[in-house]
């Protein structure tokens, strides 16, 4: 296992805030990318395109659950926070 740490532009506007440290898999087919708090995670077949993968799946998370924040359960509302202390508006 390899570790990588996530900074810098996120889409719409957004960054990440500090270093957001993440934890990458090699396996023959394809590249797994993922942070320990939550387990969030993607994967592709190349490292630059497992972790554009997984900064576009930080964004669409947030953006999910500040749409739904209203009818969020105690562990997604955790998670939300989660998001909110890792990324900014830009």
């Amino acid at each position: 296992m390899f570790k990588y740490e996530l900074m810098g532009a996120l889409r719409e506007g957004r960054r990440v805030r500090g270093l957001v440290p993440l934890a990458v898999i090699f396996d023959p087919e394809e590249v797994v990318v993922s942070e320990s708090t939550f387990h969030m995670h993607a994967s592709a077949p190349t490292f630059p395109e497992a972790v554009q993968t997984f900064r576009e799946t930080l964004v669409d998370y947030l953006n999910l659950l500040e749409a739904r924040c209203e009818t969020l359960g105690m562990a997604l509302s955790d998670q939300l926070a989660y998001l909110h202390s890792v990324i900014e508006d830009a």
